[in-house]
């Protein structure tokens, strides 16, 4: 086994699945395959809930795979089987299965998947058992998956001859691990390679790793380093001088080997140093790729004796075969599945070796990725299949409010508010808070469009980036919504986002709590956070801040609603609809009925205003 195979040639084509920051309800992320066509966004929305994720993680880790290994269908698909080709529905939209096809193409059937999510919580799910339809991605050699941890490695020319150093460790108080014979079957799969003076193995047992590690490493130069023994989240664990275990920190394993260039792989068979725990780090593994290191291999999961030994020697009898080390490690999965298959037939912890891999930095506006994804599977969405959440081209969050009939209006307020009267809206999506004074800014920086008057020097009051733009006048509120793509509500629009299906008053229900929104009660003198009364003063639909704070501009004309005998001077095209009260009104003016008007080009300081779009709108944005 030449140094030459633990060199990064491009022995496969690269197809990677980059995911950003959590954004609404899902995950915006990017594809990128071997040639620039190949290219494209998704949206991925977890397929289960948290809780259930977590039970099932949990189950598995104490080495129960029976709810997910027993109950085939009358097509003999286990429930094992069910669980990977939903998790890869959710991540290979139609688009994305079509750029790994011709991506397939592209490389002669040799792509290696890289899988780099950049939330650790993602993490913590098994992506090594995505099953296509077909087969599992995982077990076949020609497309291993490896996870990316962006990072810049260090050099990787190695001289001759491959130096291995095994570490291997069983402390007395813990459960006994046969690292004798791990170590036996490494040097008998690697045997042809050490007489051929290709290999030199070195080994530290025992206590003599305490001891002995730090100047081995400085003398030896290793690249690669095999550590066998007793794992956790966040440490391997020693034999100290009484045999007894003591930890090596994760920080600590990661300091000591960015110190040691010579590394090309760092293997550890050893519980759960490739998972991510409870708290929302990145795994052991992942942080020596995140320092340099060329690869990492661990295990996300508890592995059984049994399995530790059958990676071993599948690994290394793959390597000595000069396999890459992504299939290498597809190998050793496969020597995990068959030799533990023998005993039960769905082995399922085959999926417990996870390779880390260094993935190069991007530059990415995942607001615009979340946009561009949502509005492609948008163009094909059913009402059920709509998002909840989406972004507009502002960056502003909004929430659906899905298509159907509510009662507007009431039976018994005050006249322009008659008669109630039901009316049939589609889809539409609306901002979750009223535009603030930061994102007007970005508007008005964008198109020299007129800054607020209040505003000092064109700035807004540096302590309310937060609060809800004021002092805008009907139609700066629409010069915005251009600007964004979007457009401002109708009055039907703004109150079925406030009110509901269910006739409330205001937005949490029937009666008025002073504490729930920004209206004279509440005796704060000015405008507050758009996000003050979350989630308290939130609509049905999530919407927040609809009720006090700022009056806010609609799209419509002041007009007597249809079946009404009402008639008022202000009727007709002089006057614009505002909806919601004011931190200058009472709660009375907050219900979700309540009318005002005022001419579209007037201003004031408790005049503010927010955007919707609808569905073609929003397939626009693709």
């Amino acid at each position: 086994m030449p140094p030459r195979m633990l060199q990064r040639k491009p022995i496969y084509r690269d197809f990677e699945i980059r995911t950003g920051p959590p954004l609404g309800d899902g995950y915006p992320y990017l594809v990128r395959g071997p040639c620039r066509a190949h290219v494209g966004a998704g949206y991925l929305r977890l397929p289960f809930a948290w809780e259930e994720i977590m039970s099932q993680l949990a189950s598995w880790r104490a080495g129960d795979y029976a709810g997910v290994s027993e109950g085939r269908d009358a097509k003999g698909v286990s429930p094992f089987q069910r669980w990977g080709q939903t998790l890869y529905e959710a991540l290979f939209s139609p688009m994305v299965q079509d750029l790994y096809r011709q991506s397939l193409e592209e490389a002669e059937g040799r792509l290696r998947l890289v899988l780099t999510l950049s939330q650790p919580e993602l993490a913590r799910l098994p992506w090594e058992y995505l099953h296509d339809g077909t087969k599992f991605i995982g077990l076949d050699l020609q497309t291993p998956i490896v996870r990316g941890v962006v990072a810049t490695p260090w050099p990787t020319d190695a001289d001759r001859p491959l130096r291995l150093l095994i570490v291997a460790a069983s402390p007395a108080d813990q459960a006994m691990l046969d690292v004798a014979g791990e170590r036996r079957l490494i040097t008998e799969e690697l045997q042809k390679a050490i007489s051929r003076h290709d290999v030199v193995v070195r080994q530290l047992i025992g206590d003599e790793i305490e001891k002995e590690l730090p100047q081995t490493l400085l003398e030896f130069a290793p690249h690669v380093l095999h550590m066998a023994g007793h794992g956790t989240w966040d440490s391997f664990l020693l034999e100290g001088a009484s045999g007894r275990s003591r930890a090596l920190s994760g920080t600590s394993l990661r300091d000591l080997l960015c110190n040691i260039k010579s590394l090309r792989l760092v293997v550890l068979n050893a519980c759960d140093l490739a998972g991510v725990g409870e708290r929302p780090r990145l795994s052991v593994a992942a942080r020596l790729v995140q320092v340099g290191l060329p690869m990492a291999v661990g295990m996300q999961f508890p592995i059984s004796d049994r399995g530790a030994l059958a990676f071993s020697e599948g690994f290394y009898e793959a390597l000595a075969q000069r396999f890459p080390l992504e299939a290498a490690t597809a190998w050793a999965r496969v020597r995990i599945s068959y030799y533990l298959g023998r005993e039960a037939e769905d082995a399922l912890e085959w999926g417990t070796p996870v390779i880390y891999v260094p993935a190069t930095p991007w530059q990415v506006d995942w607001r615009l990725v979340m946009t561009r994804a949502l509005a492609q599977g948008l163009q094909q969405a059913t009402q059920a299949e709509l998002p909840q959440v989406v972004v507009g081209r502002d960056g502003k969050e909004m929430h659906l409010v899905p298509a159907g009939s509510f009662t507007m209006g009431t039976s018994d307020g005050p006249e322009d508010e008659r008669p109630e009267h039901a009316v049939d809206l589609p889809a539409y999506w609306m901002d979750t808070y009223p535009v603030t004074n930061a994102e007007y800014a970005r508007f008005v920086a964008a198109t020299g469009h007129r800054p607020p008057l209040h505003w000092e020097g064109g700035e807004f009051p540096p302590t309310q980036a937060d609060h809800p733009v004021v002092n805008v006048t009907w139609h700066d509120a629409r010069a915005y919504a251009a600007w964004a793509g979007k457009r401002l509500p109708t009055e039907a629009e703004w109150e079925k986002a406030a009110r509901g299906t269910d006739r409330r008053l205001w937005p949490w229900g029937m009666r008025f709590v002073p504490g729930r929104c920004n209206t004279r009660e509440a005796h704060r003198g000015g405008t507050t956070p758009v996000d003050a009364f979350v989630p308290q003063g939130n609509s049905p639909y999530g919407i927040a801040d609809l009720a006090g704070n700022v009056w806010e501009w609609t799209a419509d004309w002041y007009r007597a609603y249809e079946g009404s005998n009402y008639q008022s001077d202000s009727f007709g095209q002089e006057f614009k609809v505002l909806r919601g009260g004011s931190w200058r009104y009472a709660g009375q003016y907050a219900r979700c009925t309540a009318r005002s008007f005022d001419a579209p080009g007037f201003a004031c300081d408790s005049y503010g205003f927010r955007c919707v779009i609808d569905r073609e709108m929003y397939a626009s944005y693709a």
